[in-house]
């Protein structure tokens, strides 16, 4: 008898555990979708954030595009340059604010340098 109820709430444990474990994509199939954005330790959004603020950067260095303005403004700098600041502070588990309020005065400070030279 005991040794029956022993593995009945052995069981009962292991049963408990997978479901709080493991919710499969066939039990909730919108959890796959919505996790890419909840996960800080998506590199996705930070290789994504930093590939265009290296596009906007870029463009402020080329002499042709400076002509157009509206890629190369100091707006277009802070936003994605301040983007990657906050995907790369959150992927490392540091404030999101505080990362998109240093890349935006980095960008700043970029759009700047490019001007000058």
């Amino acid at each position: 008898m005991r040794q029956q109820r022993t593995k009945q709430k052995a069981s009962q444990k292991a049963k408990q555990a997978d479901a709080e474990l493991g919710q499969d994509s066939t039990d909730n199939p919108e959890a796959d979708s919505t996790d890419s954005f909840e996960n800080r330790k998506n590199i996705l959004w930070v290789i994504l954030a930093a590939g265009m603020a290296i596009t906007v950067m870029t463009s402020q260095f080329m002499p042709g595009v400076v002509a157009l303005g509206s890629l190369t403004s100091v707006y277009s700098a802070m936003l994605w340059v301040g983007i990657f600041g906050a995907a790369l502070a959150r992927y490392l588990n540091k404030n999101g604010w505080l990362g998109f309020a240093i890349g935006s005065v980095l960008g700043v400070l970029l759009n700047i340098l490019a001007s000058i030279i």
